[in-house]
């Protein structure tokens, strides 16, 4: 993502991508785990902490020192009060899409009848799941969504749902029937065929691919990097432009990864502590 945002490669398309993979993980490592619908709850309010906590502290800062973000974006709620209109605010449509998607599904989880039925039948509750998003989807903005229109929430869900209805599908033929599904609601959204064949082609290798083996060193790097993205996702809008602006797209690059893998050693303690407390409490 930071690779095109400093026009790097053209690889547009890879925030969608994330919704499905959020989802993906969200149904594998949430819904997976052991105990009831009070367990869940306090294992999906840990890890949203991990994700909001370090977002409100960054986004809140470069509000009040910079001023090119406002409460609303900090506080995840610029699509109920701000304008249609692209300026910064928009930057962080990701992070907003991803915390108000893990909210509606750990709340319609963790709701006791409905957290039984989806212990019953995890792939088909995933399959209801996905269907409420692409109708959504469709009366909001029909078969293709507008520029700004394909990056708010309500449009978006059914990406997060495709991806936890691909961790629910535990046969080739249910693998085969998410495909038809994924190629069937990707194709089209965009209007642009380069940026469905790559969200539709990631998913894809996520999906039937799910492991894949790397030498060592490759692996603690992509280690690194994978455990800093929420950072680096934050604190790269700040750090590349004026690189960029200055044709150094690759110091950009290198400047954007350095600041967040930095950003993550300072808040992690922090994020984990806040997670250690919502598990503990009781």
């Amino acid at each position: 993502m930071v690779a095109s945002h400093v026009d790097l490669v053209r690889l547009e398309g890879g925030a969608h991508l994330l919704l499905a993979l959020a989802g993906f993980n969200f149904a594998r490592f949430q819904l997976s785990a052991a105990g009831g619908a009070g367990v869940r709850l306090r294992h999906g309010l840990a890890g949203l902490s991990q994700l909001v906590v370090p977002s409100v502290l960054w986004v809140g800062t470069v509000a009040l020192v910079l001023g090119s973000y406002d409460w609303a974006t900090t506080f995840f709620v610029r699509e109920l009060v701000s304008s249609s209109e692209w300026d910064d605010r928009w930057q962080l449509w990701f992070l907003e899409s991803l915390v108000w998607l893990t909210v509606g599904a750990l709340a319609l989880t963790c709701v006791p009848a409905l957290h039984r039925l989806e212990r019953r039948d995890p792939f088909r509750f995933a399959l209801a799941v996905l269907a409420l998003a692409a109708l959504a989807r469709f009366a909001e903005v029909g078969l293709r969504a507008g520029h700004t229109e394909r990056y708010t929430t309500l449009v978006v869900a059914f990406f997060f749902a495709l991806g936890w209805a691909g961790a629910r599908a535990d046969s080739t033929r249910r693998r085969l029937l998410v495909s038809a599904l994924a190629t069937a609601l990707t194709v089209g959204f965009f209007g642009q065929p380069h940026r469905e064949a790559i969200v539709l082609g990631g998913f894809l290798l996520m999906l039937w691919l799910p492991h894949v083996p790397v030498p060592a060193r490759l692996a603690r790097a992509a280690g690194v990097l994978a455990g800093a993205s929420l950072f680096i996702y934050l604190t790269h809008w700040q750090v590349y432009p004026a690189l960029e602006d200055a044709g150094h797209p690759w110091l950009a690059l290198g400047a954007s990864l350095a600041v967040g893998i930095a950003f993550g050693r300072v808040v992690r303690p922090l994020h984990h502590a806040v997670g250690r407390a919502v598990l503990g409490s009781r």
